[in-house]
């Protein structure tokens, strides 16, 4: 992924016969880019090149721009100096797995939530919480009246790309928790969604989308 060119030291030797994931290396963007949409266009050129076929990019496109837009109106604090987030791909080729991920080092989920309208009836139980439960508040609180989780605008965008296959997930890692969901044939399964917490942030916010191709 460039890791180690970046920071200019020596890449440990690997069996290249063992290897069955191929990774991309990471593309950044900055918030307030104009040039934000042609960077997701072309990231997802190179992975289809990466994967070797066809994805329905138009689903992968609208959760990378839900992501892009998320970053520029809430990570970052108008005082920031560095504003950037952060694209990769892999793709294991004997599971058929291909990962999307998206990154920035903003505030966080947990952080922002307070500011949500729907979050008002709740504030005082807030601290409470633990990040994991915060993201899971955070993505359920997009359901629409129907009280249907897919119908929200903003996560409807976030969902589309793993919905659209036989099996999908969505994880969110924000500062110490991480919350995911998991598809089959389009549908959640709530009894397989997970929230876990860590000792340590991950200092922003890691999307990751997974497919089974």
């Amino acid at each position: 992924m460039g890791y180690f060119e970046l920071l200019k030291i020596p890449k440990p030797e690997f069996d290249e016969s063992t290897k069955t994931t191929v990774f991309l290396k990471f593309t950044r963007g900055d918030v307030g880019d104009l040039n934000a949409g042609a960077i997701a266009k072309q990231f997802r050129v190179d992975v289809e090149t990466m994967v070797g076929t066809s994805i329905k990019k138009h689903f992968l496109f609208e959760g990378l721009s839900e992501a892009i837009t998320n970053v520029g109106q809430h990570a970052y604090l108008d005082s920031t100096l560095f504003r950037q987030w952060w694209l990769s791909a892999s793709i294991d080729r004997k599971e058929k797995k291909l990962s999307i991920i998206f990154y920035d080092q903003g505030v966080g989920i947990p952080t922002t939530l307070p500011r949500a309208r729907f979050f008002e009836g709740i504030k005082e139980f807030f601290n409470t919480w633990k990040d994991s439960e915060k993201i899971e508040a955070a993505m359920r609180g997009g359901r629409s009246a129907t009280e249907k989780l897919e119908r929200g605008k903003g996560l409807r965008n976030f969902i589309e790309f793993p919905t659209s296959y036989a099996r999908g997930t969505l994880s969110i890692y924000s500062l110490c928790g991480m919350y995911r969901m998991h598809w089959k044939k389009g549908k959640l399964n709530d009894s397989e969604t997970e929230r876990r917490n860590y000792a340590n942030s991950i200092g922003g916010t890691l999307i990751e989308w997974s497919i089974t191709l």
